[in-house]
């Protein structure tokens, strides 16, 4: 295969590129570069207006070419494009395609693509579009209208849809109140997006990317309207298997979003989407959203970053997901929400992360559960922590501690592991969930101690506490923070930590090494990640933030007032981290056989 780049000059609309040419513009330029090497510059008369409104210098460059410079470019090129925008206006078709007639004089190909209708009347502005479009290699339409005025300009020529080919039909008639009954009646700005499979368009695209490039284009499009975003099943079947609920459970905004819940006709849908701002299909235009993690890298960040946690409001995890989304919120001058993800204990908050769009508005305050034992754990959790994530830094850790009720005679490791060996089975040992941090921890020690304890899983850290305050179970493990209040008043003894130093909040609690157990650590490390793919660039901007803010002094005092340890590290650094973690617990976890459906 020859190397050399294929050079493309794409000229648009000298009064800037709307959003369809923008779209249909990606278009292009991916599928250019999937097929070969390939340079790529946009040309504009007025490059600075190009950049200030519109993103698809962020994909390729923007130049300005005067009116003197464009025999010279254009003799450079392989393939010249020309947005059809104004063509067929009478003032406008001679200026848009003065380059088309200087590539044929040079006989550089040229494709004239989305032609937009036009009155165009005037019989010497017909003979150059005539002219020029039946020498061209490649003309398109954006709209049913546009078919006519070429056949009324004489031109001779099978030109092809570039929108959606419903645009061709003819609307029909509504119901009356159709729009109180969807919930649309008094938006103002509505978006449309056609909801269907990627088709011809991208026949090798995952299901999850797909998804996640439509919500990340409804996001674009929330932004950039302030629109309430609409989604239109065009096709049945895809409401049916929920792509469109997928889609929204992925944006960022889902309040702004909704779906049509009525059954419509292509015709009645055309009806309907000239009642909105724009309507786009996505089945065409969705790649030109492939782009924006490439956009999102030039002004990071522009909008609001969503923070995924896998746990409920409350907890130790929520309030790190709030602490560090307070101090980010303030470094970047942009709004960061905590969405707690609660489900299959932290599965969906992982899997929705890896499946976001990879351009640092989806991040994750996962942890050592989330991380390095779920995904082995659990069988449909469908996720590799060294490929589906990008770590951006640790934060923080939190040992889980061996507790005790004050009336067991255990007073040492030492002591319980003398008593559990002299009765084998005897001894029931509280912890969390199966899978949970302390339940490893507690399979851990059986497997390093050495002894045949009877592991009590509950619900949640909250029935733990209650069985072991009540002396329905001798001991347990558990994280610092429940457990705290009522060893401060006497009501539970702390027996070990499970760090290798001990916690500054029971600086007189030996750790299990100091106890017996060399080496022995249960300790859950938290940090942020963001999807695969995340571009360095942003990645490097967020972990230089976490760094900082670890360090500040009132974020220290919060992490050890939960019992934590502030923690710090490079992308690199948490990468290692997650390996050596996941092969310690996501190890254990195969070695036990444990499997949660």
């Amino acid at each position: 295969m020859n190397d050399t780049p294929y050079r493309v000059g794409i000229s648009g609309s000298y009064g800037g590129l709307n959003l369809g040419d923008e779209a249909i513009l990606q278009s292009i330029v991916t599928q250019l570069r999937a097929e070969l090497p390939v340079e790529i510059t946009v040309f504009s008369r007025n490059a600075e207006d190009t950049q200030a409104r519109h993103h698809v210098e962020r994909a390729v460059p923007v130049r300005k070419l005067s009116r003197a410079e464009v025999a010279p470019e254009i003799e450079q090129l392989d393939l010249l494009i020309l947005g059809g925008g104004g063509i067929l206006y009478d003032t406008d078709a001679k200026t848009y395609l003065r380059e088309v007639q200087i590539a044929q004089e040079l006989h550089v190909p040229v494709m004239v693509y989305a032609i937009g209708a036009g009155p165009l009347q005037e019989p010497s502005a017909q003979a150059v579009v005539r002219e020029c479009l039946n020498k061209a290699e490649v003309v398109t339409v954006r709209e049913r209208s546009a078919h006519k005025v070429l056949e009324e300009a004489g031109i001779e020529r099978d030109v092809p849809v570039t929108a959606d080919p419903a645009l061709l039909l003819a609307p029909a008639t509504l119901s009356e109140g159709v729009f109180a009954q969807e919930g649309l009646e008094g938006k103002t700005h509505l978006v449309g997006m056609s909801v269907r499979e990627p088709g011809v368009a991208a026949p090798d695209i995952d299901q999850n990317v797909y998804h996640a490039l439509l919500a990340n284009a409804a996001d674009f499009m929330v932004d950039r309207f302030d629109a309430d975003i609409v989604f239109l099943p065009m096709e049945r079947s895809v409401l049916d298997s929920q792509h469109s609920h997928a889609v929204i459970a992925q944006m960022l905004r889902a309040q702004r979003a909704r779906v049509l819940n009525g059954e419509y006709t292509s015709a009645q849908l055309l009806s309907l989407m000239d009642h909105f701002d724009f309507a786009v299909g996505m089945r065409l235009h969705f790649l030109m959203f492939a782009a924006l993690p490439a956009l999102a890298q030039q002004d990071y960040p522009n909008r609001p970053i969503r923070l995924i946690t896998p746990a409920a409001q409350g907890g130790t995890t929520d309030l790190l997901a709030r602490i560090f989304g307070q101090k980010l919120s303030e470094a970047f001058g942009q709004q960061v929400l905590v969405d707690n993800r609660a489900s299959a204990a932290g599965v969906l908050a992982g899997q929705m992360t890896a499946q976001a769009a990879p351009d640092g508005y989806t991040l994750l305050l996962g942890h050592t559960g989330t991380i390095s034992i779920n995904p082995s754990l659990y069988v449909h959790a469908g996720l590799d922590p060294r490929k589906d994530f990008a770590p951006v830094g640790l934060i923080g850790s939190m040992p889980v501690v061996l507790l005790a009720n004050p009336s067991f005679p255990a007073k040492t490791v030492g002591d319980f592991i003398a008593m559990a060996k002299k009765d084998p089975g005897k001894f029931n040992l509280g912890t969390s969930a199966v899978g949970t941090g302390s339940y490893m921890c507690a399979e851990l020690f059986k497997a390093e101690a050495g002894v045949n304890v009877t592991l009590i899983p509950y619900k949640g850290t909250a029935p733990v506490m209650n069985d072991l305050l009540g002396g329905h179970v001798p001991m347990a493990f558990g994280v610092l923070p429940p457990a705290l209040g009522n060893i401060q008043a006497g009501k539970l003894r702390a027996v070990a930590v499970a760090s290798l130093k001990r916690s500054s909040l029971l600086p007189d609690t030996p750790t299990f090494d100091e106890s017996g157990l060399p080496g022995f650590e249960g300790v859950l490390h938290y940090g942020v990640l963001a999807p695969a793919g995340t571009p360095k660039d942003i990645v490097d901007k967020l972990s230089a933030e976490l760094r900082k803010m670890v360090e500040l002094d009132d974020v220290k005092k919060r992490i050890h007032a939960e019992g934590g340890d502030p923690l710090t590290s490079t992308p690199a650094e948490y990468a290692a981290d997650i390996d050596k973690e996941e092969k310690k617990w996501g190890g254990l976890v195969k070695k036990l056989g444990l499997k949660v459906e």
